[in-house]
């Protein structure tokens, strides 16, 4: 009887209550938006590393990847003693750093080299031609922004170099590579060039042939853990337990080795990688939280305006159910139904109108040319979909509260002598 009430209540003026839905739904969207913003890019930056598959990085002290020009001394050398770990499947030793590229006897421009010795699929997707071999260090595989700007494809050839003698109008030491692939880089901003050599070819570019310089070494590990490695899961205390745990504390576990045992480096895990940039997105966080409260007290404000009207309309048909016996709590019951009612209709507007304009903004925001390509700041999860649907219900019932606190304190005789005198 209570939720027919409470249908009824809502289905008398159902112009008013649609238009109501239609505001607490697009109320309800600026919240779901918000909380895809709030982890959008961490979750996406952790399906790119996921996808990658390794799971650990070694990267310069105090730095992450490719987030300066930094190297460590020593880079194959450090490779070769972290691949002897019997937990670690390899390690993919790769150099980045900015270099000049041309077609030949023509004007360079700036680019970035990656030096990664086959396979490749972690940092770069082949779209044409071939991707790099090894021991090659005659082919480049090149962005398509690069073969853009230098207008090279296939089968031409370009020289780089690390620096440009702006003077003579000359590169120093230039390499020349002939254009084997052409691919998309997942880490490259939108307007990035990129090339792609052998990692001792981008040494050989960047002058870090001498101290073996690296920027970044990619750690795979076993599948079972290498838990045939009993003396040194023992000598290190935990790689035993570690093998025979998740994936995730297999990294952990593998990650502080590297740092406990070769303190010169950093070494990350997925999920330490994720908390370390995580550091730098409180904008992104502090953003959703302002929109996702204004959009909290909107809801409430509009159900409870919405609820409070009805209710002010029919004072005398509740203090007669009260006068015939039905308990206060019942009524305060249904005013709360009719606050959630209004919530739940508006949910289908909620999530479809949030999913809409998310994929708008997102498509306005990765435009940026400082934002990675694989990169997206809205991301639909169903931890944002589960936390929408909770905080609108708590908005809901907020609302109900002066609605409530309304009927509670109804007065029969003098709300019924109002209603006949007028």
């Amino acid at each position: 009887m209570i939720g027919f009430l409470a249908i009824r209540g809502l289905w008398r003026h159902r112009v008013r209550t649609l238009l109501g839905v239609l505001g607490v739904g697009v109320a309800g969207a600026l919240l779901l938006d918000m909380q895809m913003l709030s982890r959008g890019l961490q979750v996406s930056l952790r399906r790119i590393l996921e996808n990658i598959g390794y799971e650990v990085r070694v990267t310069p002290r105090g730095t992450l990847p490719f987030e300066t020009d930094a190297t460590f001394p020593g880079g194959h050398r450090l490779a070769a003693a972290i691949a002897a770990d019997p937990r670690v499947d390899h390690v993919a030793p790769v150099l980045g750093g900015t270099v000049y590229a041309a077609r030949p006897r023509g004007a360079p421009v700036a680019a970035f080299v990656y030096g990664m010795d086959p396979p490749t699929v972690a940092l770069w997707r082949v779209d044409a031609g071939t991707d790099l071999v090894a021991d090659d260090s005659t082919h480049a595989v090149v962005s398509h922004n690069l073969a853009t700007a230098l207008g090279i494809g296939l089968g031409d050839t370009l020289v780089a170099a690390a620096e440009y003698a702006a003077p003579v109008g000359m590169l120093r030491s230039p390499q020349a590579f002939v254009v084997s692939g052409l691919a998309t880089f997942h880490f490259d901003l939108r307007t990035q060039r990129s090339l792609a050599v052998g990692a001792r070819s981008a040494q050989v570019l960047r002058g870090e042939t001498v101290r073996d310089g690296l920027s970044l070494l990619a750690v795979a590990l076993r599948e079972d853990g290498g838990e045939d490695h009993t003396a040194r899961g023992s000598s290190t205390g935990g790689g035993n337990s570690a093998g025979r745990g998740s994936s995730a504390d297999r990294g952990e576990a593998v990650a502080a080795w590297i740092r406990d045992t070769f303190p010169e480096v950093e070494a990350y895990s997925v999920a330490e990688a994720l908390d370390a940039v995580q550091g730098q997105l409180a904008y992104f966080n502090l953003f959703s939280l302002v929109l996702g409260t204004v959009s909290m007290v909107v809801c409430v404000l509009l159900v409870g305006t919405m609820v409070a009207l009805s209710l002010g309309e029919r004072l005398g048909e509740i203090a007669i159910l009260r006068a015939i016996g039905l308990r206060r709590r019942r009524l305060i019951t249904m005013v709360f139904l009719e606050s959630l009612g209004l919530v739940v209709l508006s949910l289908p507007v909620a999530f479809g109108a949030g999913q809409v304009i998310s994929l708008w903004l997102d498509a306005i925001l990765t435009r940026a040319p400082s934002i990675p390509v694989d990169l997206s700041f809205f991301v639909f999860t169903p931890r944002a979909a589960l936390r929408t649907l909770v905080l609108l219900l708590v908005a809901g019932s907020v609302a109900g509260l002066y609605p409530a606190f309304l009927v509670a304190r109804l007065a029969i005789a003098p709300t019924l002598h109002r209603e006949v005198t007028g």
